[in-house]
């Protein structure tokens, strides 16, 4: 299978290395999955580098606990009905050397968690590490059902995922951004507050007069004096992350307040709590409660770009990275659609003179690369042009064959003249690797 691993820790593009290894088999109790999608979050990043003196766990690791894909084979103990199952896993990584930036992983089964029809590979490749994280920052404490939620960095990976959560349990949420300039971003469905707002205490409380009863914290040390001002007795501070590793707090204040730190390592939560979060996150997928912006698709080969990617820092918006099928060169199906007249298209729908294609990571497509700027590039995305390139060798109207549906979702949308991949719906902190 191909797959990329680390043998040493260090800088991703000295240390990450893409070759081919054996194909893992399942043992007793698990199930192979043949990833469609990589997931790469900052904790696998973090391993990668050795982050807080952290040593290699294994001789050889290969990165990256959360994936998209479908169960082909499963070990002793599973039912073979599971076979042919789509997919979304976590954890492969967790305490295990081999994860899943690879053509395949072997999880045990509770860890491989069935993908609702309606939910794309490159979702479910979003739902483990920042899902089950804000899921346990929101819900660890019972119930959110008429309280109010303080999300901090709520257009980050977690912080996304978690103010969507606390508003699908029935909370009022409250949102904040580091920056003024943030606000401008696409809008939210509850209030959400710059941090650089010259009273941030006092604009959080004209929505919560009575304090807030959860924060979900993305800097502890930055903002633990702001959550004890805005806090009501009783509160519970669900942190993920700090700026500096000994912050101070201010005690007394949260003491007479009688305030919760709950501190959140997602690789020990509890197995009840992580197959809690799983179903919960899959449910609310399905129904639509939560949007999660897809990034742009990294080829394997291109692994330690989307680690750099994670490493520099992208603010609000973290990343993660995607892998597909690689058994197989791309394969061309389906006919051209046509243009509805609402501008949309349609499959089956008549052949106008215009040609609908994918264009794939590293490939050149004789002449249109004079009408696209294909530099910046990854992954694979619909695209129209209003006339055959020069040299294309496609008449329009024409039958070509595309790897998947050309129906418009979340990470695959219909576009006139891409210059860049399509955009989804919400940030998210993820790079897809194809």
């Amino acid at each position: 299978m191909r797959a990329a691993w680390y043998d040493q820790q260090g800088p991703a593009a000295q240390v990450l290395e893409y070759g081919e290894l054996p194909d893992p088999v399942p043992g007793p109790g698990e199930v192979r999955v043949r990833v469609r999608f990589s997931g790469v979050n900052p904790g696998d990043t973090k391993n990668r580098r050795g982050w807080t003196g952290s040593a290699m766990p294994f001789p050889r690791v290969i990165p990256h606990s959360d994936a998209a894909g479908v169960i082909d084979a499963v070990g002793q103990g599973v039912d073979p009905i599971r076979v042919g199952s789509r997919v979304w896993v976590y954890g492969a990584q967790s305490y295990r050397p081999f994860g899943t930036a690879a053509d395949f992983t072997v999880v045990p089964t509770e860890l491989a968690v069935d993908l609702p029809d309606n939910v794309p590979d490159e979702v479910g490749a979003c739902l483990g590490i920042p899902g089950i994280t804000a899921h346990r920052a929101v819900f660890g404490d019972g119930p959110v059902s008429g309280t109010s939620v303080l999300v901090h960095g709520v257009r980050g990976g977690v912080g996304a995922l978690a103010a969507q959560l606390a508003n699908w349990g029935g909370a009022d949420v409250i949102g904040t951004v580091r920056r003024g300039d943030q606000l401008r971003q696409p809008r939210l469905p509850y209030p959400v507050i710059a941090l650089d707002h010259p009273d941030p205490a006092g604009q959080i409380r004209a929505h919560a007069p009575g304090g807030v009863d959860r924060v979900v914290e993305v800097s502890f040390s930055d903002n633990v004096d702001l959550d004890a001002a805005v806090a009501r007795v009783g509160t519970v501070i669900a942190a993920y992350a700090t700026g500096v590793d000994r912050p101070g707090f201010p005690f007394w204040p949260m003491l007479f307040d009688n305030i919760t730190i709950r501190l959140l390592g997602s690789d020990d939560f509890p197995a009840a709590a992580k197959q809690q979060a799983a179903a919960d996150l899959s449910t609310a997928a399905a129904t639509g409660a939560m949007s999660i912006a897809i990034g742009s698709p990294f080829p394997l080969q291109r692994i330690a770009q989307a680690h750099e990617r994670v490493d520099a820092g992208t603010g609000d918006r973290p990343w993660s990275a995607s892998v597909p099928d690689a058994r197989r060169p791309p394969r061309l199906t389906g006919r051209v659609p046509g243009r509805s007249d609402a501008g949309s298209r349609r499959r089956g729908s008549p052949p106008e003179s215009s040609l609908l294609g994918w264009v794939l990571p590293d490939q050149t497509v004789d002449g249109l690369a004079e009408q696209v700027d294909m530099s910046d590039m990854a992954g694979v995305f619909i695209m129209q042009v209003d006339q055959d390139p020069p040299g294309a060798g496609h008449p329009a109207g024409v039958e070509v064959e595309l790897d998947r549906p050309v129906e418009p979702s979340v990470g695959n949308h219909l576009v006139d003249r891409a210059t860049a991949p399509p955009r989804g719906l919400a940030p998210h902190p993820v790079e897809l690797l194809r």
